[in-house]
């Protein structure tokens, strides 16, 4: 068994476990014993708004919506609630098969520069269990698309520098982040982006967390690939996004 493996079921595992607490005491009777983590970003961040990457969905009002009905659902998300924060392979996922309190905030299109713009938009985020996000490969889309595939690394790299640096001193409870997932290159040739591309900023991002005791970082290409390298068919049936099943 692989030490991806484990450490993806140990935080899974970590995960799920804040969410029956909950659950268990979500009903009229007290919550267990125990102290919860209900805040991931504390104190006040002021974080400078970033530009969108370049020709990105946050110009459009698919970024607009979800983030309004983010705002919406705010009041009614409960303390503790799993929150699940990244793009379109996040939005595909249901949030419901994980915990009736986890809650899908992914966004199609969404970049790191998204998130940095949305993250402390209310107050969930200090509310909340865990939070687990997964984004990169629109900020590897559009930035290589804008300045070229060597540039556009460099670029996300710095954006995520940038992010990090912002939220870091904040940052509190369980973060879970994971590394941008492999591309199925024969399915998936509509940009300028490749597994190498994204094997580089996984890597900047293995370091970049390897010092945290709020989040860890998990590469999960090694679980999705074929002998041949390229992600299983069944896994992401379009080159990209996972598959239902």
């Amino acid at each position: 068994m692989s030490v991806h493996t484990d450490a993806l079921r140990t935080k899974a595992a970590e995960i799920i476990a804040i969410a029956d607490t909950i659950d268990a005491g979500s009903s009229s009777s007290p919550p267990p014993a125990g102290p919860i983590p209900l805040d991931c970003l504390t104190g006040t961040v002021v974080a400078r708004q970033m530009n969108p990457a370049p020709g990105n969905e946050q110009d459009t009002g698919v970024w607009n919506q979800r983030v309004s009905q983010f705002d919406a659902a705010n009041a009614g998300l409960a303390g503790g609630t799993i929150l699940l924060i990244g793009d379109s392979i996040t939005y595909s996922l249901s949030a419901s098969a994980i915990s009736a309190r986890a809650y899908n905030m992914g966004i199609s299109g969404d970049t790191v520069r998204g998130f940095t713009n949305r993250v402390g938009r209310n107050d969930v985020i200090h509310r909340a269990g865990a939070c687990v996000l997964l984004m990169g490969i629109n900020d590897l889309v559009w930035e290589g698309d804008h300045y070229g595939l060597n540039n556009g690394v460099k670029q996300s790299i710095l954006d995520v520098n940038w992010m990090y640096e912002q939220f870091k001193p904040n940052l509190s409870g369980k973060w879970l982040v994971l590394g941008i997932l492999p591309i199925n290159t024969t399915m998936y040739t509509g940009h300028n982006i490749n597994n190498a591309d994204i094997e580089a900023v996984n890597s900047y991002l293995a370091t970049l967390f390897s010092g945290s005791s709020v989040v860890t970082f998990l590469d999960l290409r090694s679980q999705l690939i074929d002998t041949n390298g390229q992600p299983r068919v069944d896994y992401a049936d379009d080159g990209v996004h996972l598959s239902a099943a």
